[in-house]
């Protein structure tokens, strides 16, 4: 009993002490194509894909964390000779127009969106994702990580509901809860996030960058139902009007 409980305030200890030696950092992830056979025979949607993923290639977003909140958003992107169409719907259909802001302390996360010229804060709880962790593994620039599976809820064109498969592939060797867009609350950074067609893989590990995070309060604050509602009722008040 007695080497028991030696052996539980070690293993705490030395978690705590580890969990310490991060106090903020900076992670940059770059956008890869996950592949997947394109069978459409429209040749003008085989094109649009086709430049998508060009510029999904030249993408990159940042997580900022510090022990209690992270921010999750594209780095600034300049189409340089792109077509702006294209560069647009790269960085709409990659969550480019989106910022995470989460705070593992209170237990949610903020998704900053602009709706129709209007910005919204919709909050949601920070286990909206039923994470199923497994033990497959692999390295990401250095780091043993562990893979973990889940669903995101969506709408398709008809408003209806469906869920989408992610992924996650964490390290418990940098033991902090943040990881791109919802994917928080693991045991360890997330090292990469794939969801449809699309991996965010980190590139740049910086865990020694001092860090200033703020909670967005410029904006509507709205919860995901509420925000799902309302973009339904736009379009079909638009619908009637046509």
């Amino acid at each position: 009993m007695k080497k028991a409980c030696l052996f539980i305030f070690y293993f705490f200890f030395t978690t705590q002490l580890i969990i310490g030696q991060y106090k903020s950092g900076h992670i940059i992830y770059k956008v890869n194509n996950i592949a997947v056979e394109n069978t459409s025979n429209n040749p003008e949607y085989k094109n649009f894909k086709k430049k998508i993923d060009e510029i999904a290639k030249e993408l990159s977003f940042e997580l900022k964390f510090d022990q209690t909140k992270s921010v999750f958003n594209l780095v600034k992107y300049l189409p340089l000779g792109k077509n702006k169409l294209y560069a647009n719907g790269a960085i709409t259909i990659l969550g480019g127009k989106e910022v995470y802001y989460t705070d593992i302390k209170d237990k949610f996360i903020i998704k900053e969106k602009n709706f129709l010229g209007e910005l919204f804060l919709i909050k949601t709880p920070l286990n909206q994702l039923n994470w199923n962790l497994t033990n497959q593994t692999k390295q990401i620039s250095g780091y043993k990580c562990y893979k973990a599976i889940s669903y995101r809820e969506s709408t398709n064109k008809n408003f209806e509901k469906k869920k989408v498969p992610v992924y996650a592939w964490y390290t418990p060797d940098i033991p902090i809860n943040f990881g791109p867009f919802e994917a928080a609350g693991l045991p360890g950074l997330v090292l990469e996030f794939g969801v449809v067609n699309y991996s965010y893989v980190a590139t740049k590990i910086n865990l020694n960058e001092k860090i200033t995070l703020k909670k967005p309060k410029k904006g509507k604050i709205i919860s995901n139902i509420e925000y799902n509602e309302l973009i339904v009722n736009k379009f079909v008040k638009k619908r009637k009007q046509q």
